[in-house]
């Protein structure tokens, strides 16, 4: 008997482990739904699938069981399923749960619009996987939900995703391309790492966080667009894309982590949307990007090509219409150069109006109003009392004036104002708004209107600058005038353009500066001025010039050899080289060397017995010459 019972244990054990074996792991304390190899549960008035026979090959999941509608496919409900190739999901499904369909044999799967959320590793492992569809009320994608789907290459992103989760789409290496909507903020770590057939991607203004590594190795990737909803490019975003040939920068990026294009040893071209001064003030890791920093970088078209100036036609003011003055603006990246000016319809000017019907005791009359600017016309009835002393008309309120009858003081009749063209009682400045004043040509009543501030003009870049004249303790500059330009500031640099200050402002096209030291170099530049609006022009382009050097001194003049004469002279401070002149009669001179960087030369040829006469002159860096020294005299020997 003891032996039955050990026999009937053990086929007991060996049974359960087998039926164990053949469900998925949540499968456990679960109702089995007749004919679908499926296993349901009840809580709070729903039903939930949550698991399913290893052997099952196709799921059609029920809108309903028992009366209770289907909301979610729990955790671990399809995982390890190798033999599932299909399944539908009814549109009652709200959440898909943690490693649902792990491991399945999935070829396709389309996520109904009510789903809300696909969680942890839902479809991580199908590996046959190849196209999804999220529906468009899903908000978030869990970390790794469809990681290592291998033969995944296209997939759908609902347009009401907010969040794609770690790791969501990793090691998809058959996903070619994929739109991540404008709903999307934020995507977590290495959400598309190892996708290797990945060639082109856009992120959408829309995100505002990235995770690390987001593209990692996606060997494939050629292009990418970065959206200006990031203010940075986070580490290894793009680490080990060999493929990697241009990328596109948004002006709202301010720094650029380490490693963030490590590896990208294709990379040509990088597109930024900025400005030279925000690309240099971006911060980088000038090792771990240096593929990024040794790329061609161009800006925007206007930086490169300079602004493409369009004319903005003015629009006709009526009297009902608003006008605009005519502006200027670039076709190209829509920089205003000349803002339009708003003209404010005055309203119909009517005239006093032309009776076409007389009024009678029982009849009304008609009269008629014509608008002297666009004559439009308008009728009043004339009331059947033709006979109202009517008073002069008063001012009622902002709108309208008011008149009344003589004959009945409780009649009276409104009408709106008639405004004149108005006249300009306080003018615009450059610094303050000006007033016009309106009338009505009935009863008196005034508006005033602002008058905008004026524009300040465009002034001109200064050009021509030279210096006209140098002399030991002054140098004269010389410039064109430039248009609109009433007044000029003159700069100078004294260390080589590191540092400028500005040191007069002048009214002429011209400016000698004495305030320099002898011998010294120096750099200007000067742009034109506007004095009313206080609008500057572009600088002109830097003047290198320097004062002249000291005369030298003459130390000694030799004549030791035959027909030659040696003259050594003392070194002046700011001399470039020096000029040698000589004279036979110690009254004209005349070069007989320039450019001598020492400070002794031997004059030859000469004539012997005679007497010769020697001026030594400095010259700078700018060509400026110094006064030739006192003149020395030696007998040349024969």
């Amino acid at each position: 008997m003891k032996k039955t019972l050990k026999w009937i244990f053990v086929f007991t054990l060996v049974l359960g482990a087998f039926f164990a074996l053949s469900l998925s792991s949540s499968a456990y304390n679960a109702t089995l739904l007749e004919g679908t190899g499926m296993y349901y549960s009840i809580s709070d008035g729903a039903a939930s699938i949550v698991g399913a026979d290893y052997s099952i090959k196709t799921a059609e999941i029920p809108n309903f069981i028992n009366g209770y509608p289907v909301t979610s496919i729990g955790d671990y409900a399809f995982e390890d399923c190798s033999s599932l190739t299909s399944v539908t999901i009814p549109d009652s499904v709200t959440s898909i749960g943690s490693y649902a369909f792990s491991c399945s044999s999935l070829t396709s799967v389309t996520i109904p619009d009510s789903v809300t959320s696909i969680e942890f590793c839902a479809f991580s492992g199908c590996r046959s996987l190849s196209s999804v569809t999220i529906g468009n009320n899903v908000t978030s994608i869990g970390s790794e939900a469809f990681s290592g789907c291998t033969s995944l290459e296209s997939v759908t992103i609902g347009n009401n995703v907010t969040s794609i989760g770690m790791e969501a789409f990793s090691n998809c290496s058959s996903l070619t391309s994929v739109t991540i909507p404008d709903s999307v903020t934020s995507i977590g770590e290495c959400a598309f790492s190892g996708c290797s057939s990945l060639a082109s991607v856009t992120i959408p203004d829309s995100v505002t966080v990235v995770g690390w590594y987001f593209f990692q190795n996606c060997s494939s990737l050629e292009s990418v667009t970065i959206g200006n909803g990031l203010t940075g490019i986070d580490e290894g975003m793009f680490y080990g894309c060999i493929s990697l040939k241009r990328v596109t920068i948004p002006y709202s990026v301010t720094f650029v982590f380490p490693y963030a294009f490590y590896g990208c040893s294709s990379l040509e071209t990088v597109y930024y949307t900025g400005s030279r001064a925000q690309w240099d003030s971006i911060t980088f890791d000038s090792y771990s990007d240096a593929e990024l920093l040794e790329a061609n970088l161009h800006f925007t078209q206007c930086e490169k090509n300079g602004h493409t100036k369009e004319i903005i036609p003015a629009v006709p003011v009526t009297c009902t219409q608003v006008g605009l003055t005519e502006g200027s603006k670039c076709s190209v990246c829509g920089v205003i150069f000349k803002a339009q000016q708003t003209i404010a319809n005055k309203g119909h000017s009517w005239d006093s109006g032309k009776v076409t019907k007389t009024a009678t005791c029982t009849k009304e009359g008609k009269k008629v109003y014509t608008c002297s600017v666009c004559k439009t016309t308008k009728t009043k009835a004339i009331a059947v009392n033709d006979r109202h002393d009517w008073s002069d008309w008063t001012k009622f309120n902002g709108t309208q004036h008011i008149r009344f009858c003589g004959y009945n003081s409780t009649h009276s009749e409104k009408a709106n104002h008639t405004w004149d063209s108005g006249k300009v009682t306080k003018k615009a400045t450059y610094a303050a708004t000006g007033v016009k004043t309106f009338t009505c040509t009935a009863c008196g009543a005034t508006k005033t209107k602002t008058i905008a501030k004026l524009t300040a003009p465009t002034v001109a870049k200064v050009g021509g600058l030279t210096a006209s004249k140098t002399t030991k303790s002054a140098i004269t500059l010389k410039w064109k005038a430039a248009k609109n330009a009433t007044k000029y500031q003159v700069y100078r640099s004294t260390d080589n353009g590191k540092t400028w200050k500005k040191i007069v402002t002048v009214a002429k096209t011209a400016y000698t500066d004495k305030d320099v030291k002898t011998g010294a170099n120096y750099q200007y530049k000067v742009r034109g001025l506007h004095a009313e609006s206080k609008a500057t022009g572009a600088f002109s382009a830097v003047l290198k010039t320097g004062t002249v050097t000291a005369a030298p001194t003459i130390g000694k003049l030799t004549s030791t050899k035959s027909k030659t004469a040696t003259v050594t002279w003392g070194k002046v401070t700011g001399a470039k080289s020096y000029t040698v002149y000589t004279s036979t009669d110690g009254k004209t001179f005349k070069a007989v060397k320039t450019g001598v960087t020492k400070t002794t030369y031997t004059i030859t040829g000469l004539k012997g017995g005679r007497k010769v006469y020697v001026k030594i002159q400095a010259v700078n860096a700018y060509g400026a010459k110094s006064e030739q020294s006192a003149a020395k005299s030696v007998r040349v020997k024969r």
